[in-house]
């Protein structure tokens, strides 16, 4: 998928694979924050809602992955992903939106 958008001065978190975050500083981010990590879907929640990790640390933040947004991408909890979205926080609870996804490398 091709995505582009400004990567110069005043962004902290380019869209790019060399410049994912941890899901300690997704937790840390204000609403509407895009963010890319990479790791790995290891439960569906329900309601396209899923748990997510990945490889730096045991903590996990939900995401909400569209069933549009898979695409043609079929994972299971050893598949590495990367996702792309925006941070949502609601009634305390912080987790992704996501926009994309694509097999990790």
């Amino acid at each position: 998928h091709a995505r582009g958008g400004y990567i110069g001065p005043g962004v902290k978190y380019a869209l790019s694979e060399n410049a994912t975050i941890t899901v300690a500083e997704v937790k840390q981010m204000s609403d509407g924050s895009v963010v890319s990590l990479t790791g790995y879907i290891i439960k569906a929640l329900g309601q396209e809602m899923y748990l997510f990790k990945t490889n730096d640390s045991d903590d996990t933040v939900e995401l909400e992955v569209e069933f549009e947004e898979w695409k043609d991408v079929t994972a299971d909890e050893t598949t590495l992903l990367t996702i792309v979205g925006e941070v949502d926080s609601d009634w305390g609870n912080t987790y992704i939106e996501v926009d994309y996804l694509t097999l990790g490398k």
